[in-house]
């Protein structure tokens, strides 16, 4: 019968057939490194897992025998977070400072570099150095990891197994890769100094001298301080996340006005709780965001029921301090009149020819005289004293 096209080897069919099974090949490869990839960004916000996902994608998509992946010191230099095939004294010893040459040339260029390459530069003396830089960490290729515009990172890749050369289409790859792991490194960086940042703002509002509690969008609580709990006698596990019917009125109607209607906000009102066992001063305020839309509100507190017991006391003081004074001033003036006038009733009393108004005057006028100057001498006795404390 007539030959059946392509069923020999080498025939047209069987070459094309082999060119699908190596694009198959490569499809399935690329699958494996985005599905590798894929496990370290849904890892959350955490570096270790991004990096870990990352170098094991790249490795098993390059078929590399050995890599290690430098990555930034808090001295600014480079030094070995994980690695496979490199020597001992070097995982231990080895880094690369930030004045070295390939981090000064990473500086300068954001890209892909083989020590392949590095034969054609012209400038020998930069090329030789980052060649033994290379070198000390058996890389082969090197991919950048630039976070937030520096060098956070380089992962050194050396030779594949089987001694192949990387070919362009694997190198960019590569460089995709490691391009897509250097942006998710940034929005962990990011994330971690937002939640620095929390943190931090956490601790003043939890050390304020000042009681803070704040209402969002839902009408929920979100904050309230220590001493906003303390002053109000709450529990704050109880009160945060609750409705305003957690607070003492009148707070909570203060809070719910200060998000409807941001006109309506308080600024230093004086309001009792406790039947007036407790005085606060009180401020409202809306937080808006940049439309002017209400994001919620704020209420600050100042408990001043010793400020205000103490401004009754010097109120009382000085009140008394005036009539003591003002006492004083009355006894002695009345008591000199007085004197003079006992004197007389004492004469008229001893000498008088009319013997009915001595007796008024020894019997009666006398005697009154006498208690009243008992009662002055009293009344100064009292204004002398201090004021007990």
């Amino acid at each position: 019968g007539p030959e059946r096209t392509g069923t020999r080897p080498g025939g047209p069919l069987g070459n094309g057939t082999q060119v699908t099974a190596d694009r198959d090949a490569r499809h399935s490869a690329d699958l494996d490194v985005l599905h590798r990839l894929m496990v370290g960004f849904t890892g959350g916000f955490d570096l270790d897992r991004l990096l870990e996902a990352c170098v094991d994608s790249v490795t098993r998509f390059s078929q590399c025998a050995s890599y290690c992946l430098l990555w930034e010191a808090p001295d600014g230099g480079l030094q070995v977070r994980s690695q496979r095939g490199i020597p001992g004294e070097v995982v231990d010893g080895a880094r690369l400072a930030s004045c070295d040459a390939l981090p000064t040339w990473y500086r300068r260029n954001r890209r892909v570099l083989t020590r392949a390459e590095l034969r054609s530069w012209p400038d020998r003396q930069l090329a030789v150095q980052v060649g033994r830089e290379m070198a000390l960490f058996g890389g082969q290729i090197a991919l950048p990891l630039m976070v937030r515009g520096r060098l956070a990172g380089i992962l050194m890749l050396g030779e594949k197994v089987l001694g192949e050369s990387y070919s362009g289409g694997e190198v960019e790859m590569l460089f995709a890769v490691t391009s897509y792991v250097a942006m998710a490194a940034e929005g962990v960086e990011l994330h971690q100094e937002l939640g620095r940042a929390k943190a931090y703002a956490d601790r003043i509002v939890e050390s304020m001298g000042a009681g803070m509690i704040t209402l969002g969008r839902d009408e929920r609580i979100g904050v309230c301080n220590p001493y906003a709990a303390e002053v109000l006698g709450l529990d704050r596990a109880a009160v945060e996340g609750a409705d305003l019917r957690a607070l003492p009125s009148p707070l909570g109607d203060m809070l719910f006005a200060a998000l409807r209607a941001p006109e309506r906000a308080s600024s230093g009102e004086e309001v009792t709780i406790r039947g007036g066992e407790v005085v606060l001063r009180v401020t409202t305020a809306a937080l808006l965001d940049d439309r002017g839309q209400p994001l919620g509100s704020v209420l600050m507190l100042d408990d001043i029921t010793a400020e205000k017991q103490l401004a009754r006391e010097r109120s009382r003081t000085e009140r008394l301090d005036v009539l003591n004074r003002i006492v004083g001033r009355i006894a002695h003036e009345v008591k000199n009149p007085l004197t003079a006038v006992k004197t007389y009733a004492e004469l008229i009393s001893g000498r008088g020819s009319d013997q009915r108004l001595a007796q008024f005057w020894s019997q009666t006028v006398l005697p009154e005289i006498d208690h009243l100057d008992e009662l002055l001498k009293n009344l100064l006795r009292m204004v002398e004293q201090p004021e007990p404390h």
